[in-house]
């Protein structure tokens, strides 16, 4: 799951209806990007990064003025700025983090598979964890949503604090990745690889035809953290999932919990 989950984009689900205007946030120049082109979030409510022509710049205002007829277009107005100009930096892009895993250099994807990248603000945040954890979690989605509400106000400029879940990184899932792999429609592995720097130690990814699981092994080979790439739908994978294993999932990004 990326820092805000993305549809394919807006234009596919508005071809006729969106009008798209990308501004530069300290010139006021308007970018003569082809919006069609660039994958789009369906909403602007944390802080958000998108890629324009290979390079990334951070939203730092939406300006959406809808139709006032139905035949009219929805006009959105995105003012951002290149991602590593200092004005962009922001204290913390997620409300939550989990601690970051150990990692092997050294390490090569498996031929002929897809290769999964992910980081800090991304590891972890749709994860899942045993139904006997929830009073815990409870209190710490609670936590996070209090992180949420006082960022209200701008919320793409991102969150004053964060949310260290170090307390829940023990790996206490013990799932048999033989067994948990008959639940999966075409299940296909892959590799996962730290931010361009390395790979992830026992690190794992399957794929089925529904979602991209990935986590963590112990020495056993059995799971020992379980995650989603993303989350657009619920359907019977992976609530068979949720009720073989007892589990809940956790979308820290958010605050809310699937069981």
């Amino acid at each position: 799951m990326k820092i805000l989950t993305a549809v394919d984009s807006i234009f596919s689900l508005f071809p006729q209806k969106v009008d798209i205007i990308f501004i530069h946030a300290l010139s006021d120049a308007i970018l003569q990007y082809n919006p069609k082109k660039v994958i789009l979030p369906d909403s602007f409510d944390r802080p958000t990064l998108i890629t324009i022509n290979g390079n990334k710049w951070r939203v730092m205002k939406a300006e959406v003025r809808e139709s006032t007829s139905y035949f009219g277009k929805k006009r959105i107005k995105l003012y951002i700025i290149e991602a590593e100009h200092s004005t962009a930096a922001i204290k913390y892009a997620v409300p939550s983090q989990a601690t970051c895993p150990k990692l092997v250099p050294n390490s090569s994807p498996l031929a002929n598979t897809q290769l999964f990248s992910t980081d800090a603000d991304n590891w972890l945040q749709l994860s899942f964890y045993p139904l006997y954890d929830l009073p815990k979690i409870q209190e710490m989605t609670d936590e996070v949503l209090t992180i949420i509400d006082n960022a209200r106000t701008n919320p793409l400029a991102g969150y004053n604090t964060v949310l260290n879940r170090e307390q829940l990184e023990g790996g206490s899932l013990q799932i048999n990745l033989n067994n948990f792999v008959k639940y999966l429609s075409n299940p296909s592995p892959g590799s996962i690889q730290w931010d361009n720097s390395g790979y992830i130690e026992n690190g794992f990814v399957i794929s089925s035809d529904s979602y991209v699981y990935y986590g963590s092994l112990d020495t056993e080979g059995k799971i020992r953290q379980l995650a989603l790439q993303q989350l657009d739908y619920v359907n019977d994978e992976l609530v068979n999932i949720l009720s073989e294993y007892q589990l809940i999932l956790v979308d820290w990004c958010t605050g809310s919990i699937i069981s």
